[in-house]
């Protein structure tokens, strides 16, 4: 708008000040104008169409602010650029603040893309774990009905595509009507294309998942003697366990939650078993009996028995130390000898 209303003012300023030229001045300036250069003209072109106002800037300050630039007199058009000229700069200062918040905030994304990238992406989930059309299939057996009833499910698709269109009361177009239900021929085609993604990768990956199942569960029972005996206390809570919600996602996607749920019991009752033994106390051994010698003998003994019993015990004492000369063998001797006195 400041542009305008000066060049506006400017043009004016000129033709008030503007003489009436000669015809020879006309056909001089006209023989220069010839005479320029190709890119000269372009130029001036250029300088006149951007004289020119804008229609819109017009219109706006005509119809909504009922300005008449051409009803305006010098002082008038002067102010007028003066005060457009002072909205421009806050407009552009405003602007130039927002581009700089703008900026910033481009940056900061950057950046943060950048850490995104950078960061250790997870580990993907092992195929078992995503998410799997046929999942209600758990062995050979159902798989195959899955998979027979998916190509007849193509079939019906492809046999539908071939109808001729008809329209419904609310003019939709479909060619296959089952029931309620309409299909329309690009509808058919998602169906079928749904259909071979699903036989192409969820039944190879499904089939995999079968054969490790039973691979484990054969490994569960050779591990676990609990799971051949259904009438015993570590089967019941091992199905306890396999039916409870909590597990229900280790039951359904793990292959081999058969074994793992054998773990959990058998873990069970060893720290149950280690609990009790930690609760009772400690028994401690008793002294053995010291072996019979030369010395208990008589003092054990009583009665008529008893005593010569003891002076057969001192007699081989004696006998004894006589025959090794022993300072041990003498000490018993003397001990036996104490005690038969």
């Amino acid at each position: 708008m400041a542009e305008f209303a000066d060049s506006l003012l400017k043009k004016r300023t000129q033709s008030e000040k503007e003489p009436e030229g000669t015809d020879g001045e006309e056909e001089s300036a006209e023989q220069a104008v010839d005479e320029t250069d190709p890119e000269a003209e372009v130029m001036e072109d250029d300088a006149e169409e951007s004289a020119e106002p804008p229609p819109e800037t017009i219109d706006v300050l005509s119809n909504k602010f009922n300005v008449d630039l051409d009803s305006l007199t010098e002082e008038e058009s002067t102010a007028l650029a003066k005060q457009l000229n002072a909205s421009a700069v806050k407009r552009f200062g405003k602007l130039t603040a927002q581009k700089d918040e703008l900026k910033a905030q481009n940056q900061a994304l950057q950046e943060q893309a950048q850490q995104a990238q950078q960061a250790p992406q997870p580990a993907s989930p092992p195929a078992f774990l995503s998410e799997n059309a046929l999942s209600g299939a758990t062995n050979d057996q159902q798989l195959l009905q899955e998979v027979e009833n998916l190509n007849s499910l193509i079939e019906w698709a492809e046999e539908g595509m071939e109808n001729e269109a008809q329209y419904d009361d609310d003019g939709n177009e479909y060619v296959v009507k089952d029931a309620d239900k309409t299909y329309s021929k690009a509808d058919l085609k998602r169906i079928r294309n749904n259909a071979r993604k699903i036989i192409r990768k969820d039944a190879p990956a499904r089939q995999a998942w079968i054969k490790e199942r039973a691979t484990a569960d054969q490994q569960a029972i050779d591990t676990f003697s609990f799971l051949g005996d259904p009438e015993s206390e570590d089967y019941g809570l091992f199905m306890q366990v396999k039916g409870s919600a909590l597990y229900k996602p280790l039951v359904d996607h793990l292959p081999n939650s058969n074994f793992a749920l054998g773990l959990m019991v058998k873990g069970l009752r060893s720290v149950q078993a280690e609990q009790a033994a930690a609760g009772k106390p400690k028994k401690t051994k008793k002294p053995t009996a010291p072996a019979a010698t030369t010395e208990a003998a008589p003092a054990r003994a009583s009665g008529p028995k008893g005593e010569t019993k003891a002076r057969k015990s001192l007699e081989a004492a004696q006998a004894r130390f006589q025959k090794s000369g022993n300072m041990a063998d003498y000490t018993d001797y003397l001990k036996l000898k104490r005690q038969v006195a």
